[in-house]
């Protein structure tokens, strides 16, 4: 008797402490958001969000000037070569052209335009610096993923090997729309962020 009163003690504590039990768990290493840390605060990098500035055509580059002092730069797809180096008027932008792109090299970045006399303005960036809260060489495949959904991946084309990746091997792409935009992320072949390419859909290389 005794022997069966204390087993059904046992079995009501066992229920006890599986009702108060946490309904999910979050493997080490995986944190459940991903978060940016800008300098000041610490903020969760949302889907939402950083499609809704892609959709915009709008980013914000930071960059060091001639004298060696941070700045930053609201570069909008669309936007006037002129405008565009009126902006990095203080880091010496360089103006390359080839057969399909106006290349401008402002702050260590690339700002490219379609050399075919159109107004499209600015078609394209790649950019090296963080920016929507992923940062190169830091930022990985899964927490891009993790933040924006899957997509497929893509082996970097030949125009980005020679243009912007500097004949990386093993270097593949994201690739993510919003609006009548693109976001591309490249990545190494250690699976880690290179650049981003933020280019209007239909004028840029992919």
């Amino acid at each position: 008797m005794l022997r069966t009163i204390l087993a059904a003690l046992m079995a009501a504590a066992l229920l006890l402490l599986a009702g108060c039990a946490p309904a999910a768990t979050v493997t080490p290493g995986e944190p459940s958001a991903v978060t940016y840390y800008d300098g000041t605060s610490t903020t969760e990098v949302t889907k939402e969000a950083v499609l809704s500035a892609v959709a915009s055509g709008k980013l914000t580059a930071r960059y060091e000037t001639v004298t060696e002092t941070a700045a930053t730069a609201e570069v909008t797809l669309g936007m006037p070569s002129t405008e565009l180096t009126a902006l990095f008027a203080n880091a010496d932008p360089v103006r390359e052209a080839g057969v399909r792109y106006i290349r401008y090299t402002c702050g260590g970045s690339f700002y490219y335009y379609t050399n075919d006399g159109s107004e499209n303005g600015l078609a394209a960036v790649v950019y090296y610096g963080p920016a929507y809260g992923f940062e190169p060489g830091v930022t990985t495949k899964a927490q891009v993923a993790r933040v924006l959904g899957d997509a497929p991946e893509q082996p970097a084309g030949e125009d980005a090997l020679s243009m912007f990746l500097y004949r990386a091997a093993g270097s593949t792409f994201y690739d993510y729309a919003a609006g009548d935009n693109r976001l591309s992320f490249y990545f190494n072949d250690s699976g880690v962020l290179s650049a981003l390419a933020l280019y209007q859909a239909g004028l840029w290389i992919t």
